[in-house]
């Protein structure tokens, strides 16, 4: 099992109380932006949240063996601080999944609608798994569904921190 896991973006909390469910961790930590999905969240699972950034996460260096971050990926720009960020807190062999959105184009992506599904800052999968294997993460198991839309496929990727 995992000692502690945090959940990067968990809003209300509906990840950490499936996770809390089915796998073994002692403890679970959410971080969000948003205060009004922690507080109601938190109503429900009684979890341990906090109102922060990916980009300044509020713990100690090697804190945690398990990182989820769903649908949270591609709302964050700067993404070389973020994937140092997670490297911070991550302990060295833990886990991280993130699942989200890939671009299947490089086309002009029309801001206003790319915005309704927080896919702004979403990038190619080539440039997903370069970022990651710069950054020291292996793929131990993706799944990767190309059919989403025209434009975007999804990804949801299990990497280890070497």
């Amino acid at each position: 099992g995992y000692e502690c896991a945090l959940d990067i973006g968990c809003g209300a909390g509906l990840d950490i109380f499936i996770i809390a469910k089915l796998l073994p961790i002692k403890r679970i930590f959410g971080i969000d932006l948003s205060f009004n999905l922690l507080r109601a969240g938190k109503e429900v699972h009684k979890k341990d949240v906090i109102r922060a950034s990916a980009l300044k996460i509020p713990f100690k260096d090697d804190s945690f063996d398990l990182l989820l971050m769903n649908g949270a990926f591609n709302q964050v720009n700067e993404k070389e601080e973020l994937l140092k960020e997670l490297k911070r807190v991550l302990k060295k062999q833990s886990h991280i999944i993130i699942s989200d959105l890939y671009k299947k184009t490089d086309e002009f992506m029309d801001f206003k609608s790319d915005a309704d599904f927080n896919i702004s800052y979403a990038l190619s999968l080539s440039e997903i798994y370069q970022l990651f294997e710069y950054y020291s993460f292996k793929v131990e198991k993706s799944f990767i569904d190309g059919s989403y839309t025209d434009k975007y496929g999804l990804f949801s990727v299990l990497w280890k921190v070497l």
